[in-house]
């Protein structure tokens, strides 16, 4: 039996957005230097909602490409899992047959991750960003890792921090002076809000482009992870059954020494039932020499499958084999038909009603 293995890679993190808000100023019996501090600061809260506001949107349409490429990867790696199922099953019917078997060898691997760090006044904005980047991030590979094996995990809360920067004025000693001053000092501080505003949005930028590196990573591992294990699952299956097979094989063949021809003995199958829990448990027990392979089939509800019941290991009761499963009650109007293959390859059946059921 033979299984590829898929290497997949893992990374950790996540993004959320804040959106800093500006505040009004009214000014009355002021003198310059108030009316310049208002006017900075003012430059200061605009160009951080801009910041914000960018990044909105970068983060929406990243989420989106990760949303996309998830979707993507477990659809293909959905259509190679129910792929195997098919190759398996064909596998295991030839195996069972030649009694074959061979070994699965797999191979995992893990991609560390690097997290910006940033300094500064401006960078304190960053931080706080980030941190609600990669606090978003997180919430959605949470909702992703919940829908192709499991659970939902809450995006975490982070504070906004105001940040505000304070210039100080220098009078001058005269009129014209100070007018020139005024104007010197208000280029000199939207140079400087234009600098940080680049600074920020390129920091803020690479973060949200590393995190969406890492959440892809992420995502990749758990899609490669999970069609391994169920890879796996389904190999393991088909080779319980392979050998499963061989040793009832062995147990028919132990009868051949005997007189009489071998056979299916219904009379060695009963069925019984009875609430338990409030569900209905079926108990099949077999009393024949080998195990027997049956499907079930609830008349009313439509609810069967395939199942069997082990080999007599002893005489009488003690030692039959017995083989469980539960149906919902339905008001003592159902019944179970089982269904299995005689000595001769013929399908035999019985049908049993439901506990206190009049037949």
């Amino acid at each position: 039996m033979k299984i590829k293995s898929i290497k997949g890679k893992i990374a950790a993190g996540a993004i959320a957005v804040t959106v800093i808000g500006s505040s009004t100023f009214a000014f009355a019996n002021t003198n310059a230097g108030s009316q310049f501090k208002a006017w900075g600061d003012a430059q200061i809260a605009a160009a951080k909602l801009a910041i914000s506001d960018a990044l909105a949107g970068s983060l929406k349409t990243a989420k989106d490409r990760i949303e996309s490429k998830a979707s993507a990867n477990k659809n293909a790696a959905e259509g190679r899992i129910n792929q195997a199922g098919t190759d398996e099953k064909a596998e295991t019917k030839s195996n069972i047959e030649a009694k074959l078997k061979e070994h699965i060898d797999s191979l995992t691997s893990q991609l560390a991750t690097f997290l910006a760090t940033i300094g500064g006044d401006f960078n304190a904005l960053v931080t706080a960003e980030n941190n609600n980047t990669t606090s978003s991030l997180d919430g959605q590979y949470s909702a992703l890792e919940t829908n192709i094996t499991i659970v939902l995990n809450e995006a975490k809360d982070t504070n906004v921090r105001d940040v505000t920067e304070q210039s100080l004025l220098v009078k001058g000693e005269a009129t014209s002076k100070l007018i020139q001053e005024i104007n010197r000092v208000k280029q000199e501080l939207a140079d400087e809000v234009a600098s940080q505003k680049t600074a920020a949005n390129n920091k803020v930028t690479t973060h949200l482009n590393d995190g969406v590196t890492r959440i892809n990573g992420q995502l990749d591992s758990l899609i490669s992870g999970l069609e391994i294990a169920a890879r796996n699952s389904i190999a393991n299956a088909g080779q319980d059954v392979e050998d499963s097979a061989a040793a009832n094989f062995d147990r028919v063949i132990n009868l051949i020494s005997d007189n009489a021809p071998i056979k299916v003995d219904k009379q060695k199958l009963q069925v019984s039932n009875k609430l338990v829990n409030g569900n209905m448990e079926w108990t099949v027990t077999n009393k024949n020499d080998f195990d027997v392979v049956f499907t079930w089939r609830h008349v009313k509800t439509g609810a069967g499958g395939v199942l069997e019941t082990e080999y007599a290991k002893g005489k009488g009761d003690v030692g039959a084999g017995k083989t469980t499963f539960f149906t919902t009650p339905t008001d003592k109007t159902g019944s179970v038909i089982i269904e299995w293959l005689d000595e001769k390859g013929t399908k035999q059946s019985m049908e049993v009603k439901e506990a206190n059921n009049p037949k």
